[in-house]
């Protein structure tokens, strides 16, 4: 736990999200029922489905899927490369669904070209969001595009602030994702089929279990370890073992019974 602490401390949003999420237990019986997948293209229609579920690039999600582990020096990097291929020849298009602005990168173009297209971006990103008098005061000055609106300033740099309890609140996640895998090794729960019988009043039963075992660990009140991990679970938008979404394999049918 002291290592997963450490590695979100002063973090952006998106990187400790993928870093908590990396911890999830249902997160990661999704990727081990995608893992015993056979036929390629079921594989393929899951693979899409991890994709929009969990809104991460298709390259992360291949690269966890393999390792099933994070590169912590890379993961900025890769949450923020979208690659998209050429894929008329089966039919289908290709679409990046984010909202954004995307870079076509090419590997001859140069560090100092890059810069510059995106202190323009910026530039106009900021044209468009400024008051009528400052768009005025541009255009009197001799503006004559928006890809030119402050582009002498430095982009601002936003504090990374989490709030005062970030690093109790999740701790106290951990502990409940540790413990329902605890839990599920001691009940030898079938896992990553959707055959499986596990009911709705099972998994409730389950994860009860496991948030009070963990607060018994903890020495707070089941309650209070409950409302933290629920909280951290909509901050981060992670998933829930009884809650959509996303639900975990492992629970087969529960979404419509």
């Amino acid at each position: 736990m002291k290592k997963i602490l450490e590695q979100v401390k002063n973090r952006d949003f998106d990187v400790v999200r993928v870093i908590l999420l990396s911890q999830s237990f249902a997160f990661n019986l999704d990727i081990q029922a995608f893992k015993k997948i056979k036929d390629e293209k079921e594989k393929e229609q899951a693979f899409r489905g991890l994709v929009y579920q969990y809104r991460l690039p298709k390259s992360f999600i291949l690269n966890y899927t393999k390792n099933q582990s994070l590169n912590i020096d890379d993961l900025e990097t890769q949450l923020c490369v979208h690659e998209v291929y050429d894929s008329a020849s089966d039919g289908e298009r290709n679409v990046i669904d984010q909202e954004g602005i995307y870079i076509k990168f090419d590997p001859d173009k140069t560090d100092r070209f890059y810069k510059s297209v995106i202190k323009r971006l910026r530039s106009s990103y900021e044209f468009f969001r400024a008051s009528e008098k400052d768009i005025r005061r541009f255009t009197k000055e001799g503006g004559r595009s928006p890809y030119l609106f402050n582009a002498d300033k430095k982009a601002h740099q936003k504090r990374k602030q989490h709030g005062s309890n970030f690093e109790e609140d999740v701790s106290i996640y951990l502990a409940c994702e540790k413990a329902f895998t605890e839990i599920n090794d001691i009940m030898d729960v079938s896992i990553g089929t959707s055959s499986s019988e596990i009911d709705k009043e099972d998994a409730a039963s389950f994860v009860k279990n496991a948030i009070d075992f963990a607060a018994e660990k903890l020495k707070i009140p089941s309650q209070r370890a409950k409302d933290i991990y629920y909280e951290v679970c909509n901050r981060y938008h992670l998933p829930t073992i009884t809650k959509n979404p996303p639900l975990p394999s492992f629970l087969g049918k529960l979404v419509n019974s």
